[in-house]
């Protein structure tokens, strides 16, 4: 999960632009899984978002909707959250770099669409 502090700054930033604010988190499917609702109320997270007025949203709960892409010779489906879809006007994504087993390290750059 993305650094509670570091989404707080940033939500502190946006409140500048807009009142309408979701934070996103999804629910651990590796390993060791966990539940992102308690770890939210664990680190804080939840009571940020109230403190802010920010809505706080599991993206393991929520609809989704195919989307469909050809690969070489295969079309292939992934499920996508349809409030990302469908109902965000632009959407920030904060990587979690981290070194673990299954390769040397995972990055990603921040990313910011709309």
């Amino acid at each position: 999960m993305t650094n509670p502090e570091a989404v707080e700054a940033l939500v502190v930033c946006l409140k500048n632009f807009t009142d309408r604010i979701t934070t996103c988190e999804s629910d651990s499917g590796g390993y060791n899984r966990f539940s992102m609702d308690e770890v939210s109320v664990a680190t804080g997270t939840r009571d940020m978002a109230e403190r802010y007025d920010v809505r706080i949203v599991n993206r393991s709960k929520v609809e989704s909707r195919p989307i469909r892409f050809r690969h070489r010779w295969r079309t292939l489906q992934v499920p996508l959250p349809r409030l990302l879809l469908d109902k965000t006007d632009l959407f920030i994504n904060m990587p979690v770099p981290r070194v673990h087993d299954n390769t040397g390290i995972s990055l990603s750059p921040a990313d910011v669409y709309g």
